[in-house]
């Protein structure tokens, strides 16, 4: 709440003078979006499925339940007195988080392009889309900043199933950013502070990208798939490599690149939650067994589980619709220009999904070049 309420103060004036405030962001390099983007730009149903004691009620509408999502039909939660009451498990997908990767520290698209932070991202790394990825020369591409803050509509979102706050993982992180994490812009010292690093960028960690990108992109058809892409938890998928943990993608084309950073930030806060640096609500998991019995709540999560998660592109260019980013012509079906599309609803993506599923024609030169992600959660929970 603490940090929702910095948030407002930042917001507040801009809506009291959007004007100035939009003149000022533009000067700063930081696109625009409309505020009222973070409800348009999303598609509700993206929620479903929706189990309940094992039984799929409504269908998937674009990502289908991870693996390892509660199927049984009665679960048991720790009562007064130690006594078991009975219930039955609930699931489905609830938005959680909105990440935003930007060349500018502390610039906020989906904000009206606000800059957060004038001050503290003073002497800090700016990105862009080209270029080296260790370089720390200013207007460099290969790296984004981030802000990670709460999504506005969570708790709604999680009390239509019958779910709570407290479900979805209890957390200092309702608004984090990049301006915070010296070791985002210096991968030495990100190593140092997380040295497991050092085992996951070798040679022989490295030969699991190919595997890992297959898994994932047969994660939805076979549970064996889904837990190998979890347990190769060092690469994104199809997207790169997670350590180490900066902002550096390379020389990745930007919507694969924005998405890497934007799945980095998100295993950054679990990393950070192993070590007792925050209270991290991605330190924590909310699938499977364990979350719907005895004390019937999120439980540790060592080391995150990509399957339960998926992201939504919000800006550029929304996964909510069949525009794409093309300057020829803006309405065109993304489908007509992306042969394998019907593989995966646009709407949204699993963590480390194919750009060729979800994300061609997203990118948008001069105009768009900061990108926002709604991240959402499977969140099982025992409805007593």
């Amino acid at each position: 709440m603490r940090h929702f309420l910095r948030l407002l103060a930042f917001v507040v004036p801009f809506l009291l003078h959007p004007a100035s405030v939009q003149a000022q962001s533009v000067a700063m390099g930081c696109n625009v979006a409309s505020p009222s983007d973070l409800y348009t730009n999303f598609c509700y149903d993206s929620m479903f499925p929706l189990i309940i004691a094992g039984v799929d009620v409504i269908p998937p509408n674009d990502v289908d339940a991870p693996y390892d999502a509660v199927r049984q039909t009665i679960c048991w939660c720790d009562g007064p007195f130690d006594i078991q009451i009975p219930g039955y498990p609930e699931g489905t997908w609830v938005p959680i988080s909105v990440i935003e990767t930007t060349r500018s520290p502390g610039c906020s698209p989906m904000l009206g392009g606000l800059n957060l932070g004038s001050t503290l991202g003073a002497g800090r790394r700016t990105g862009g889309t080209g270029g080296t990825a260790e370089s720390g020369s200013l207007a460099e591409g290969g790296f984004r900043q981030f802000n990670l803050y709460d999504f506005p509509l969570s708790s709604i979102f999680a009390t239509i199933v019958g779910s709570n706050s407290a479900d979805l993982g209890t957390s200092d992180d309702s608004y984090m950013s990049s301006l915070f994490l010296p070791f985002w812009d210096d991968s030495a010292l990100s190593n140092l502070l997380f040295p497991e690093a050092a085992a996951f960028e070798t040679t022989a960690a490295m030969i699991a990208a190919p595997l890992d990108c297959a898994a994932e992109m047969a994660s939805g058809i076979a549970s064996i798939a889904g837990a190998a892409d979890d347990a190769m938890f060092w690469w994104m998928g199809c997207w790169g490599a997670t350590y180490p943990l900066t902002g550096n993608f390379g020389n990745k084309d930007v919507t694969t690149g924005s998405s890497l950073v934007a799945a980095k930030v998100m295993y950054t806060m679990n990393a950070m939650a192993r070590y007792g640096a925050v209270n991290s609500k991605y330190g924590m998991t909310t699938v499977g067994e364990a979350v719907v019995s005895g004390a019937c709540s999120p439980v540790p999560m060592p080391v995150m589980n990509k399957s339960e998660f998926k992201m939504t592109m919000m800006f550029p260019v929304s996964e909510a619709g069949n525009s794409v980013g093309t300057d020829s012509d803006p309405s065109l079906n993304a489908g007509s220009i992306n042969p394998v599309s019907f593989l995966e609803n646009r709407c949204a993506h699993s963590v480390g999904s194919s750009e060729y599923l979800w994300g061609l024609g997203r990118k948008v030169p001069g105009t768009g070049e900061d990108e926002a992600y709604l991240v959402w959660r499977w969140v099982d929970h025992c409805e007593e």
